[in-house]
């Protein structure tokens, strides 16, 4: 592969796991409910301002003007241990294992207003994509991949309109921003390798607009459906590319003015996935509420990404095939009081990667999660709310081969073991 195409490879890695966001890197943290119920019911439950994100019908069910505020810890754990087979046969020098992912916090916003005993009016800021993936500068596969950072925000609005007793219907604008920054190593051969002696870099952003929509089914009292559609989201990312050389590299100056001239801006476009949510519940008594939710996210609308440079470069089209994933699971909410709620689920979420696509970036498996939490009203418009996750999975086994600039970035074989846990906590209050 040439000097060129693999500085834009570079770009692709910049975009491609906005395509596997929904196993990967979809964060679903939206509420304390949510977190402690494994993400299970949030279509159906229709009980917060975080309605406006998880089903935003379920508004018509809120009272009065309502506020919340939340915020989330991430404790990842993202462990490999690998070997890196060069062209020739031999081992890549560098380290063979280590941790990779680190602690990272966030929050969300949501304000619901009542326009009439059958409208409403709500927003949500959060941030519903994102992670880090960090390696050792020195480590055996620093010519896949080093650094892969993804934040996106989002601000959504919506208006919901009660139609009758049974059916309530809601959409409203999105508003996306995406920043990414990606490093890894270029393989200049063993004379210029001291570490990661010359990384190429990808970092931009964008902006992208979509949609919405959501519809909430009251059969009776007690039995309810829920369906939430979030449109796909077309980022327009603008960003620079740049590489940087160690002195061996710097002391050669036609090396380095070739590395210097691709360097730039470039454009690309990348798609996050539409995402369709729908799930019921049952209310058993007074006390007890089971809930069953399952989520498709349209991953494999992009298999192709095309990158455009303003210095010439020629446009590029990198393959990225992604395939559909599902998510699903059960929860269930048991009153103990009228002031305490207590909730607990498990789930499922497929991965959008296949096995023989894998790249260290996104280190993407199937996961599970087993997860529970507690709501409390401590006054008679004020409730405090916490949920906890534990996400699992089974260990993955990788063999991967790239391309470099010069020779190859070799094969990596080996095991990658992640699982995290999450703590989120939140307060809602009805003026």
């Amino acid at each position: 592969m040439s000097i060129r195409t693999r500085t834009l490879f570079l770009v692709a890695a910049c975009t491609t796991p906005a395509t596997a966001f929904a196993s990967g890197l979809q964060l679903r943290d939206f509420d304390p409910q949510s977190t402690g119920s494994a993400y299970v019911g949030g279509v159906t439950r229709a009980n917060d301002p975080a309605t406006v994100m998880l089903n935003p019908a379920g508004m018509t069910d809120l009272e009065g003007m309502q506020l919340e505020n939340n915020a989330y810890f991430v404790s990842p754990n993202v462990s490999f241990n690998a070997r890196n087979v060069n062209a020739a046969g031999g081992l890549t020098s560098g380290s063979t294992s280590g941790h990779l992912a680190d602690p990272a916090a966030a929050g969300a916003a949501y304000g619901v207003l009542p326009l009439g005993p059958n409208w409403r009016i709500g927003w949500g800021l959060t941030s519903p994509f994102g992670g880090r993936i960090d390696y050792p500068s020195d480590w055996v596969g620093r010519y896949h991949s080093l650094v892969t950072s993804i934040t996106i925000f989002d601000a959504t609005a919506a208006i919901a309109w009660r139609v009758n007793k049974h059916l309530s219907i809601a959409a409203g604008p999105q508003i996306a921003y995406g920043s990414a920054r990606f490093t890894e190593a270029l393989n200049l051969g063993p004379a210029f390798d001291a570490g990661a002696g010359t990384i190429g870099e990808i970092s931009g952003n964008g902006f992208a607009y979509g949609y919405i929509a959501g519809l909430l089914y009251k059969i009776d009292d007690r039995t309810r459906i829920g369906i939430n559609y979030r449109s796909r989201l077309q980022v327009n990312y603008w960003g620079k590319q740049q590489i940087t050389t160690n002195n061996a590299i710097s002391a050669i100056p036609a090396i380095k003015n070739l590395l210097v001239s691709e360097s730039g801006h470039v454009t690309t476009q990348a798609a996050l996935p539409d995402i369709l949510s729908f799930g019921v519940e049952h209310r058993f008594g007074d006390r007890l509420t089971l809930r069953l939710e399952a989520e498709w996210s349209h991953n494999s609308l992009v298999q192709n990404l095309a990158f455009v440079s303003d210095h010439g470069v020629p446009t590029t089209t990198i393959p990225v095939p992604e395939q559909n994933s599902w998510f699903g699971g059960i929860s269930a909410d048991y009153r103990f009081t009228p002031k305490l709620d207590a909730y607990g689920g498990f789930s499922y979420d497929e991965r959008a990667t296949a096995v023989d696509q894998l790249t260290t970036r996104i280190p993407d498996t199937d996961r599970y999660t087993l997860s529970g939490g507690l709501s409390w009203q401590v006054a008679p418009r004020v409730k405090l709310s916490v949920g906890y996750a534990h996400i699992f999975t089974t260990p993955l086994n990788v063999a991967i081969t790239e391309a470099s600039t010069v020779g190859s970035a070799g094969k990596l074989i080996g095991r990658y073991d992640p699982s995290a846990n999450v703590v989120n906590t939140g307060i809602a209050v009805r003026f």
